[in-house]
């Protein structure tokens, strides 16, 4: 009998759960994401780290273009993740002391406020932890 990637992962998370680990810890030990938890220069570099552990899950996301101009609202955070069990992350990546302009601030605050999940990350082991 085979598994499927989507399947293997699951089975392994489980075990690990079993282990008393948490999914922080098991994210941690993938390898894709092992790599990209080094120190992160460039904010694109952040980027990318996202999209590998977003795709290593599984999930759904939204990803807005940093290298062009879009039609998205000004201020619209980086990523829209759709995770498991209907939980949605709206993610702002910026590296070190790097501030929201005040578009993505305002846009912070209006999804707070209507009880969405806004988060700021400024690293991998950030974003881990929000997701987690």
């Amino acid at each position: 009998m085979r598994m499927t990637p989507e399947e293997f992962r699951a089975t392994e998370e489980r075990v690990m759960r079993n282990r008393g680990l948490s999914m922080n810890q098991i994210m941690s030990r993938r390898p894709e994401v092992k790599a990209a938890a080094r120190r992160m220069e460039r904010e694109s570099d952040l980027h990318d780290a996202i999209i590998r552990d977003v795709k290593s899950r599984g999930w759904f996301f939204v990803h807005s273009a940093m290298h062009k101009a879009t039609r998205q609202t000004v201020g619209t955070p980086d990523f829209i993740i759709a995770g498991d069990k209907g939980k949605t992350f709206w993610v702002e990546a910026k590296i070190e002391n790097r501030k929201e302009t005040p578009e993505q601030a305002g846009i912070g605050r209006w999804l707070k406020k209507f009880g969405h999940s806004y988060h700021v990350v400024r690293s991998l082991e950030e974003y881990l932890e929000v997701v987690s």
